[in-house]
């Protein structure tokens, strides 16, 4: 006997939409239409997987071309940024935290300089 096709996929909870039901229902989690059979009340529904959940759209302000910007702008912001986005590797934000550390550096000694 071959395996069904949707046993390696990973399953989710719906809930029988019959009022007087309510049954969980595991179902795969699958980005198309099912026709779904309650095998308590043998209500019939289609069931469609809503395409906006489980991704979650990140904020302008933690995106990485921001935290760049803001190392150019306000080096110390931008660190938090940089290293708050754990998505990038590590020797790219400890490279990039020491050159723009010692431009900052340069920057204030270059406008303190210019003051006096």
């Amino acid at each position: 006997m071959r395996p069904h096709k949707f046993n390696s996929e990973k399953k989710i909870i719906v809930i029988c939409p019959n009022p007087d039901c309510q049954q969980k229902l595991r179902i795969p989690q699958i980005r198309s239409t099912l026709k779904v059979d309650c095998p308590k009340c043998n209500t019939t529904f289609y069931y469609t997987y809503p395409y906006g959940i489980g991704k979650r759209k990140s904020k302008w302000y933690h995106k990485k071309w921001f935290a760049i910007l803001l190392l150019f702008i306000f080096p110390p912001v931008g660190f938090v940024l940089l290293w708050n986005d754990l998505k990038s590797k590590i020797y790219a934000r400890v490279g990039l935290s020491i050159a723009f550390g010692l431009l900052f550096i340069i920057w204030l000694i270059i406008i303190l300089i210019i003051i006096q």
